[in-house]
């Protein structure tokens, strides 16, 4: 028997807005049993991880700081893939050089 994959008509809605939300339960549940094999109570160690950085400015500074050493690289990676209106780099295949604000999509 063999298995295919076929591509979806359209993209799903509900999925689109759930699969966000899924995700955030998911980690959630399961970061509450890790810590409940460790001993620990899981209500005390996610409010220590989520809760507690917002309660002090110092504590807002230093998640400010890690944030962008999270988000600079995701922007690079975004940017490289083409997702990013405003930068658009060379595809590596092409060895022609496009210019930005050029519409061409392809080489010559």
């Amino acid at each position: 028997m063999r298995i295919e994959l076929e591509k979806r008509a359209g993209v799903s809605r509900l999925f689109t807005l759930l699969s966000p939300l899924l995700a955030l339960v998911l980690t959630l549940l399961v970061g509450a049993v890790m810590f409940a094999m460790l001993g620990k109570n899981p209500l005390d160690a996610l409010y220590a991880f989520f809760v507690e950085p917002l309660l002090e400015v110092w504590s807002l500074h230093e998640l400010a700081m890690v944030s962008r050493s999270v988000i600079a690289p995701i922007t690079g990676i975004s940017a490289r893939r083409g997702n990013s209106p405003s930068v658009r780099l060379p595809d590596p295949s092409c060895r022609c050089f496009i210019p930005t604000g050029t519409r061409r999509s392809s080489c010559h």
